[in-house]
């Protein structure tokens, strides 16, 4: 939705999809460049994005 809401109004934007490998996690997040959107980047740090999305 945020997403969405952001391309709407414009701006461009990303939903990430990144992995952890121990213990294995998966996590997803919406970021602009190098800014995230949606959640804390000290909480990203352990997970390597596989997958950018544009809406």
């Amino acid at each position: 939705m945020l997403l969405r809401h952001l391309q709407r109004h414009g701006a461009s934007a990303q939903w990430i999809f990144g992995v952890r490998t121990w213990p294995f996690r998966a996590h997803c997040w919406v970021q602009s460049g190098d800014v995230v959107l949606d959640d804390y980047w000290e909480r990203l740090i352990p997970y390597r994005p596989l997958l950018a999305v544009r809406a």
